[in-house]
């Protein structure tokens, strides 16, 4: 929810800068802050999270999470004082984002976040150097939690394959939460094209909670790409519960989680506002859902272009 909170914040501070009216020097404000705020919020969270589940199984203090929240409020407060200062940030006309002299301090202090989460998380190897199987889902789960840090810098559309590996590794650990619940199928027949970051991933979460599990019984999830004449397809297919597309909003049962209403809203209009993609999905009870991402070619012919302007004559 924090990751997709700070995608929209970021994605509204670009949307509405440059903007000189009253509302986008609020927005641009407001998504500032929360950019900022909210990436702080991460690194105590991920530490709470980590030190109860070492709990489970080895004696770990408590007051590292405590230190982490305080030290989340002591950086929010500097956050707070940064509006009225432009300590880390300013805005120059018309409506435009500055980085201040003091800007590697808000940096500095994720740094220090990611120390205190390194120390947590070297803990937790101490644990695993007899379970291979613990070990393959430490460092999975390092990954995976590195490309969702990155993303909150990405702004520019990213290979296909880049996309496909952080979905493999989200995948990869669920089945070993899941075991046999979860099957996971891929057809994957075009790669040559960039879409924004975390456009599948959030699909494909959402099939795996919304739809395979409400079943009980689990099921299969398939990712398949295909390309025609001017569009290639990234297709997300689940055999889960599904719902009905004709019904409204409040009586649709996926509809109730607001993370997921959120995400997929996120993602189409990052898709739209980014390259021109598209986001759609059908779905039907006791069946299941298909979601398919259309992303216009042009995107893979200016990337292919681009590159062949940059290489040197022979």
């Amino acid at each position: 929810m924090c990751n997709i909170l700070v995608l929209v914040s970021d994605a509204f501070a670009g949307i509405f800068k440059g903007i000189d009216t009253p509302l986008a020097f609020v927005i641009v404000r407001a998504a500032n802050f929360l950019v900022f705020s909210v990436s702080y919020a991460l690194a105590p969270l991920f530490t709470d999270y980590m030190t109860a589940f070492i709990g489970q199984k080895a004696k770990i203090s408590k007051r590292i999470v405590h230190i982490m929240y305080a030290m989340c409020g002591f950086t929010v407060l500097l956050v707070i004082v940064s509006q009225f200062t432009n300590m880390y940030y300013g805005f120059e006309e018309p409506n435009m984002y500055q980085r201040q002299s003091l800007f590697w301090l808000s940096q500095a202090l994720g740094i220090f976040f990611l120390l205190i989460n390194t120390a947590v998380i070297i803990r937790y190897i101490d644990l695993c150097d007899k379970n291979p199987q613990a070990q393959k889902a430490l460092l999975t789960f390092s990954e995976y939690l590195r490309v969702n840090m990155d993303s909150l810098s990405q702004t520019q559309p990213i290979p296909l394959e880049t996309e496909l590996r952080h979905v493999k590794h989200y995948l990869s650990l669920e089945q070993l939460r899941f075991e046999e619940k979860l099957h996971v199928k891929y057809d994957i027949g075009v790669t040559d094209f960039m879409l924004p970051v975390l456009s599948v991933q959030p699909i494909v979460e959402n099939a795996v909670y919304h739809g395979l599990f409400k079943k009980g019984t689990g099921g299969t999830i398939t990712i398949l790409t295909e390309e025609t004449d001017n569009r290639c397809h990234i297709i997300v297919t689940d055999n889960g519960v599904g719902f009905n597309p004709s019904e409204p909003p409040e009586n649709d049962e996926r509809s109730h989680d607001d993370r997921s209403h959120l995400g997929i809203k996120n993602v189409r209009s990052r898709l739209a506002a980014m390259c021109g993609g598209k986001l759609i999905i059908c779905s039907s009870p006791n069946e299941g859902t298909t979601v398919v991402i259309e992303i216009p070619k042009q995107i893979k012919r200016q990337k292919s272009q681009k590159k062949k302007t940059n290489s040197p004559p022979f």
